[in-house]
């Protein structure tokens, strides 16, 4: 499940235990902005285990093609990538030198866009 979770561009926005110290609970969706508000919330009846609410934001009154239009995004296929080149070409990167260089967070999302 992971492997396709990784292939199709998911996103998991369940990051708290729904059981114990476990996550037990999927909530899965291809767009960061669609789902909001995830929230524990007390269990239903004597389980153990806790509900999860969530809120959908909805485009009404669109068709289908305007909405494709609007929400287009590039979906990656990590599956496909090479690690191994991807790893040696960062592994030549002074990474210091441009820790140095940049200290902002802002600094080095400039330098990389």
């Amino acid at each position: 499940m992971l492997d396709f979770v990784i292939d199709t561009g998911l996103y998991q926005f369940v990051d708290f235990a729904t059981r114990a110290s476990n996550i037990l609970d999927i909530l899965l969706a291809d767009d960061k902005q669609i789902i909001t508000s995830v929230t524990a919330d007390a269990p239903v009846g004597l389980s153990d285990h806790i509900m999860v609410t969530f809120k959908i934001v909805l485009v009404v009154g669109m068709t289908w093609q305007t909405m494709s239009s609007v929400t287009e995004r590039p979906i990656y296929k990590w599956r496909l990538a090479d690690f191994n080149a991807m790893h040696e070409y960062f592994s030549c990167v002074d990474w210091l030198s441009i820790l140095c260089k940049y200290p902002s967070a802002l600094d080095m999302w400039d330098m990389f866009y």
